[in-house]
């Protein structure tokens, strides 16, 4: 179960990343032009883009998976303001994958590369992408925490009722 979620949360990244490099090659601004240094910047150029040819997907996928290993190290250092920005980041790069399936389909060999270069941007952050992972599960059971706690207590206190209830009956056979 969580390596499903692990693998799907790369399989976002991969696909965002694909879905951000294939980008329309129109005059950008400076703003376009400028490369992300984090979610925010991201958001400005990225947020609801959709991208027509598959190159320009791709190169807006790696300044995603870039600005993703920027946090993920900095996450790595003990930021907890980048491991929050980081977790919005894998949410928000969910809006990509329907882009990065049009051009998988389309692209299907420079997907392929993608997806590796992925890979080796990833392979030095995999341990902090699991680990926010299994952080994020954890926050999503945390009733089923309370819950198993409190199973644990009714069954400590049954246990100590019977310890009880058999120490008097224990007694009363000594007594006759």
């Amino acid at each position: 179960m969580i390596m499903k979620k692990f693998m799907y949360v790369i399989l976002a990244v991969v696909i965002s990343a694909a879905v951000v490099s294939c980008g329309n090659k129109t005059k950008k601004d400076e703003t376009e032009a400028k490369k992300a240094e984090n979610l925010a910047d991201l958001k400005t150029k990225y947020d609801g883009k959709t991208f027509e040819k598959c190159e320009d997907f791709f190169v807006a996928g790696e300044e995603m998976i870039d600005v993703m290993v920027i946090l993920a190290k900095k996450v790595e250092g003990g930021d907890e303001k980048a491991k929050g920005e980081l977790l919005e980041m894998m949410t928000w790069m969910e809006q990509f994958n329907a882009e990065a399936e049009k051009h998988e389909a389309e692209c299907p060999d420079k997907m392929n590369e993608f997806n590796t270069k992925v890979s080796e941007k990833t392979k030095p952050i995999e341990n902090t992408l699991m680990m926010l992972a299994f952080e994020s599960m954890g926050t999503d059971s945390s009733g089923l925490a309370d819950q198993m706690e409190g199973v644990s207590d009714q069954v400590d206190n049954k246990l100590e009722s019977l310890k009880s209830d058999n120490s008097d009956a224990l007694n009363k056979l000594k007594n006759k």
